[in-house]
């Protein structure tokens, strides 16, 4: 059973691995605004990295990141949210696919190490919206997904 949650992980993953980026959430949203309707996913003690914690941690030149933040509930889960305010929107497709493969690892270690964690982190969102981009793990990703778009 363990093995057929876990592929079915990775499938889920890979499904989207070579798809156009998705652009889903509304247009003039502020950073802050983002991280008022996101952060509530999780646990209100989360560990947080600031601006250059993030691109240094998402490999992407800081010098094109205007705002970021990230978000750990624990080092028990896997439940995060990242998001970045790049300065063009070329800029945030870049950290939207660092944002995937930053995803595909976690998948890929909760396969071996998390196996509980790979369904919360397989379902995990990936996406931007002209110069941010976003990461949500979380429990409840269709209503975070949901508070992303109004």
């Amino acid at each position: 059973m363990k093995k057929l949650v876990i592929a079915a992980g990775i499938c889920r993953l890979l499904a989207g691995c070579g798809t156009k980026p998705e652009n889903t959430a509304r247009a003039g949203k502020t950073f802050q605004d983002y991280e008022a309707v996101l952060t509530p996913f999780l646990d209100e003690k989360c560990s947080t990295l600031d601006k250059d914690q993030v691109a240094k941690m998402l490999d992407v030149d800081p010098e094109t990141v205007v705002n970021a933040a990230g978000y750990f509930e624990d080092e028990h889960t896997e439940r995060r949210i990242l998001i970045v305010e790049a300065d063009s929107e070329d800029h945030a497709i870049e950290a939207e696919e660092k944002m995937n493969d930053y995803l595909s690892t976690l998948v890929n270690s909760a396969a071996m190490y998390r196996p509980e964690e790979l369904e919360t982190i397989a379902g995990g969102y990936v996406g931007n919206n002209g110069t941010y981009a976003f990461l949500i793990i979380c429990e409840d990703i269709q209503e975070a997904k949901k508070a992303l778009l109004e």
